[in-house]
C-alpha cells in the first residue's frame, strides 16, 4: 500500500503557500497509491493567511515607497500585481486529488472530552494543586479530530503527518504528544505506520525521493550523458532568473533582511553564480523526464542606506565590508554597497533527451556562506 501524507497549514505556508512546491510531488502521488490529505479548516487556515499577508505587504509596500520618497530613492514594487491565490490553491488541489476532510467529520464527543481533560492538542493553563484548565487550541482539535475521523477507515496505509505545530509536537524529541499517539492507536494507526516531518523539503528527501527509481546502471548512463554535453552544469543565474525571477529575488532579500533587518531598504544591484553546480541526487520521474537536485554558490552585490553615525561608529573590522557609494546622499545618510556569498539549493526536471531544463525551483532559504571574496562573515 501506498502513503496517506496530511499536511497543516504551516507546512503550506512555509513552502511558499504551495502543495506541489517540488518537481517530484505531482509524480509521486499520481503515479502511484499515495494520497495528500487536508482538513478543510487547514484550506481555509492558509487562504486565511495569504489574505493576512498580502494585507500586510500592501500596507508595508505603501509605507516604503513612502519613505523611499522622503529620501530621494527609486524603487520598483508593481503596485498592479495581484493574484487569486483562492483559485490558485484550489486548482492544486484538484490537479494533485488531494482529499479534503469535510468538518462534519468531526467528532464533538472527542473533542468535548479532550476539552474536560485538558488533553493535546488543546492549550492547558495551570491553575494550581495540579489542576489545569484549557486555554485555547480549539482550531487544532478540530483538526486533529478530523485527522483521526479520516484514518478510522486506512488500515494498511502509510501515514505522514507534515506539521511544525508546537501544539501536535513536543519540541524536545520532536515526536507527537503521548495524548496523541494514543489517539492514533484507538483509530488502528500504530507507531511503526507513523512517520512525523516538519516541512514539504523534509517531504521530499525523506519519502519522496527514496522512492523515485534508482537503476544504478541507467542513472550513471544519464549523468554521464549530461556531464558530457555540459546540460546540467549550464545552469546560467540568468536561467534562474528567467525561470523564476520573483521566488530568487525574494529569497535573495529575505536572507539579506534575516540578517540587516528589514528596515534597510535593499537593493539588489548584480547576482552571479560562482561555481558549478554540484550535483546531489538524480533520479527518473518518467521515460526521459528525470529530477535533479543540486546546490551551487551564489554572489549578490546589494546597496542600502545606512545613518552616518552608524557607519563612523562601526570598528573597522565591520566597516571593511561596506564600500561607501555615495557619502553625500544627504546630511545624515550615507548609500553603501556590500557582496555576499550565499549556498543556494535547487530541484529541476531536465528532458535527458534533449538537455532541455523544464522546470527549476529553489528548495531552501539561501544561506549566507561568506559576506567576502576572502571567506570571512561580519557578525
Amino acid at each position: 500500500m501506498g502513503y496517506v501524507i496530511i499536511l497543516d497549514a504551516n507546512a503550506i505556508i512555509a513552502a511558499g503557500y504551495r502543495i506541489n512546491s517540488s518537481p517530484t510531488i505531482k509524480p509521486f502521488i499520481t503515479s502511484g497509491d499515495n494520497k495528500i490529505v487536508i482538513p478543510s479548516v487547514v484550506r481555509d487556515e492558509v487562504l486565511n493567511n495569504y489574505t493576512r499577508d498580502n494585507e500586510d505587504f500592501l500596507q508595508n509596500r505603501d509605507a516604503l515607497q513612502s519613505m523611499a520618497r522622503r529620501l530621494g530613492v527609486r524603487i520598483n514594487i508593481d503596485a498592479d500585481v495581484q493574484r487569486d491565490f483562492p483559485h490558485d490553491f484550489d486548482s492544486e488541489i484538484r490537479e494533485l486529488g488531494v482529499d479534503i476532510i469535510d468538518i462534519s467529520q468531526a467528532d464533538i464527543a472527542l473533542i468535548l472530552r479532550k476539552a474536560q481533560n485538558v488533553e493535546k492538542p488543546f492549550k492547558k493553563k495551570h491553575q494550581g494543586n495540579n489542576r489545569y484548565k484549557e486555554a485555547g487550541g480549539v482550531k487544532d482539535v478540530i483538526i486533529w479530530s478530523l485527522i483521526l475521523s479520516y484514518l478510522e477507515n486506512k488500515r494498511d496505509e502509510k501515514i505522514v503527518l507534515v506539521t511544525q505545530d508546537s501544539d501536535f509536537l513536543n519540541r524536545e524529541t520532536g515526536s507527537l504528544y503521548d495524548d496523541l499517539v494514543t489517539d492514533l492507536t484507538t483509530v488502528g494507526v500504530s507507531k511503526e505506520r507513523l512517520t512525523v516531518l516538519h516541512s514539504m523539503k523534509d517531504l521530499v528527501t525523506r519519502i519522496i525521493e527514496p522512492s523515485l527509481p534508482n537503476d544504478a546502471f541507467i542513472l550513471s548512463s544519464i549523468k554521464q550523458s549530461l556531464e558530457s554535453n555540459g546540460s546540467y552544469l549550464e545552469f546560467k543565474t540568468e536561467d534562474i532568473l528567467d525561470m523564476n525571477p520573483e521566488e530568487f529575488r525574494s529569497a535573495i532579500h529575505e536572507a539579506i533582511d534575516s540578517r540587516l533587518g528589514d528596515d534597510r531598504s535593499v537593493t539588489v544591484d548584480y547576482v552571479e553564480q560562482t561555481t558549478a553546480p554540484h550535483l546531489r541526487d538524480i533520479r527518473m520521474l518518467e521515460e526521459n523526464l528525470a529530477y535533479l537536485s543540486f546546490t551551487t554558490t551564489l554572489k549578490a552585490d546589494f546597496d542600502y542606506l545606512i545613518a552616518s553615525d552608524e557607519y563612523y561608529v562601526m570598528d573597522d573590522e565591520t566597516r571593511r565590508y561596506l564600500t561607501v557609494l555615495d557619502d553625500e546622499w544627504n546630511d545624515w545618510t550615507l548609500l553603501v554597497q556590500e557582496t555576499w556569498y550565499f549556498d543556494a539549493e535547487y530541484e529541476a526536471t531536465i528532458d535527458v533527451s534533449t538537455g532541455e531544463l523544464q522546470e527549476l525551483v529553489l528548495s531552501n532559504d539561501l544561506t549566507i556562506q561568506t559576506e567576502d571574496e576572502y571567506g570571512s562573515s561580519r557578525s
